[in-house]
Formats: structure tokens, sequence, C-alpha cells
């Protein structure tokens, strides 16, 4: 089932012909009623998905190890900010790689059912110290609101209504309100001086 989804997201006509039955949304109901969970080898780090998009992008990053270079992470890093951070498998990355080091850090996105899933992750693998925030940085002072598109599918979003016009994606887009944060803040409340690695 995996190999499927993952090669029909690789096929924009097979793609627009899952969106047009709408087997998509069936797909999605049953991985939010039954979430696909799985371990990552050698560190256990837990990851799920509750989203058929979330499925190729995991076999990227987790199997593939294509997104991310591990090269450019400081050596025995332990504190990161992730700006857009989806779901969190982002962090779940980092905590694979930190070999059971403790991990401090911010994930913040504009979609509140993204940073569900981010800090779903980082309970899930015993990250105390790792904080989800719902907002969006540099688009208004702390306490405004700022409006946001996200699409139907959690693979894109964007704050600028012309970006959304360029993509041309065919599907739902859904404007919604989201807070302006400060992530410098954010970040002296939970760490203080502490500088962020990553």
């Amino acid at each position: 089932m995996r190999r499927l989804i993952t090669s029909l997201s690789r096929s924009a006509w097979l793609r627009r012909v899952v969106q047009v039955l709408r087997v998509h949304k069936l797909g999605n109901w049953w991985l939010r009623t039954c979430p696909m969970v799985k371990k990552l080898p050698a560190s256990g780090v837990v990851y799920r998905a509750t989203r058929l998009e979330s499925i190729p992008l995991a076999v990227e990053m987790f199997e593939k190890g294509n997104l991310y270079d591990a090269a450019l992470l400081p050596k025995d890093f332990t504190t990161f900010a992730d700006l857009g951070c989806n779901v969190g498998y982002f962090t779940c990355w980092l905590a694979h790689l930190a070999a059971g080091r403790k991990l401090r850090g911010l994930m913040l996105d504009a979609n509140p059912d993204a940073v569900k899933e981010a800090q779903w992750h980082a309970q899930a693998n015993a990250l105390p110290e790792v904080f989800g925030i719902h907002g969006i940085a540099g688009e208004g002072k702390p306490g405004d609101f700022a409006e946001f598109y996200l699409y139907e599918s959690n693979i894109c979003s964007t704050s600028h209504l012309p970006d959304v016009e360029k993509m041309a994606l065919k599907g739902k887009w859904e404007k919604i309100r989201v807070p302006c944060v400060s992530i410098e803040e954010h970040w002296r409340q939970h760490f203080g001086d502490t500088r962020c690695l990553y």
C-alpha cells in the first residue's frame, strides 16, 4: 500500500485521477482513524502518517534520506527551531540523528492541524522540551493576525495569494487567520539565553 501511494505521488495525472474520484478523502479518513505508525531502526524514533501525502514524504526523508544533509548539522547539536514544521518529521529526523541526546526546540507552523501532529511526534518520542507553536513569523507584530492559505493537502500552504494563483494546483484552498508570533520571544520564554544551534 505504501509503495502504491508513493508511486501515485510521483505522477501528476494519477494524482489528478485520485482527486477527481475523491479516493484521497477515503484514504485520509482511514489514516485519521488508523494512523500508519512506524519506528526508525537503530534510534527507535516513532513517526506516524495521518494523511496520504505524509507517506511519500516519510519515505523520501526516512528511508531514502533525500531531503536533508546530516553533514550540515553542527556536531553534537541539542537545540533547533523548525519554521514551517508541517507534521514534525524534521524533529523526528533530528531526534534520530541525536542518538539519545536531549533536544530542545521550537516547531512553528501556520496550519493548526500540522502543529498538533508535530506536537504528537515530540510527545511520542519523549521530547518534553520541544514545543509546537501555531502561528506565523515575520508577517506582523505579536498579537496581530495574518491571512494564510491552506491547501487541501498538507503538502503546501502560503501567506501570499499570488503564490496560490501561480501554483496552479487543482484543489481547494482555505483562507484562515493565523496569530503573528515572535520566535525570539518564544525562544527566550522556553530557553532563556541558550543558543539555537540549528
